[in-house]
């Protein structure tokens, strides 16, 4: 999880905060990896990136399967993915 060079998000499904990013997503978000945690998880978007992102993880979420998105944020093309897991 730490050393992936992909950005990675944990995201509590119930209420869509952070719970847990890896290196790269806190440099993606220019953020320390501890003020990310406890944020919405589409709050480093624009608008139309925020509600994209909502619909991934509501999608993600309902239908209990990976899902995935492409947005343009900052003039960069992003692909975004949401898989469902249970911590036990």
């Amino acid at each position: 999880f730490q050393v992936a060079t992909d950005a990675v998000l944990v995201v509590d499904a119930s209420t869509r905060k952070i719970v847990e990013v890896n290196r790269a997503a806190a440099a993606l978000f220019g953020l320390p990896a501890s003020q990310l945690a406890g944020r919405e998880a589409s709050a480093g978007f624009n608008a139309t990136g925020r509600q994209a992102v909502d619909e991934l993880l509501t999608t993600a979420h309902l239908r209990g399967q990976p899902a995935e998105i492409r947005i343009v944020a900052d003039g960069e093309m992003l692909a975004l993915s949401a898989a469902p897991f249970r911590a036990e």
